[in-house]
């Protein structure tokens, strides 16, 4: 018997849901980090890195950084996020490349899927 699994509500409103608002940024190898600026009305992003396997990290809280060590503080930044919910708009998110250069696209959304 095949077993299914059902997407979650929260997951199809995002995933199937036309964002509002659409971003690219594009980061380079050298590990300088890019700030981009939450849109008016987004409180959720979706994130996808171009091409598919490239690494980055993003981070909503700080400015993001290639590990280099230890982060015990709480501030590390998340290797390949799917996303984050909670945003402030007008806040920042901060993006740097894993190794080579990458581009990470960003679709907003309001908090439960709507367009931003």
């Amino acid at each position: 018997m095949a077993v299914t699994q059902a997407l979650s509500d929260d997951l199809v409103e995002l995933v199937l849901s036309k964002p509002g608002h659409r971003d690219n940024v594009a980061l380079t190898g050298s590990g300088a980090a890019v700030a981009y600026t939450i849109p008016a009305l987004c409180t959720t992003v979706a994130l996808s890195p171009y091409p598919k396997s490239a690494d980055f990290l993003g981070n909503p809280t700080g400015t993001a950084a290639r590990p280099a060590g230890n982060v015990t503080d709480g501030t590390a930044s998340i290797p390949n996020p799917f996303g984050f919910r909670g945003l402030t708009p007008g806040g920042t998110l901060s993006f740097v490349a894993g190794t080579a250069d990458v581009n990470v696209c960003i679709l907003c959304y309001r908090e439960k899927g709507g367009p931003a």
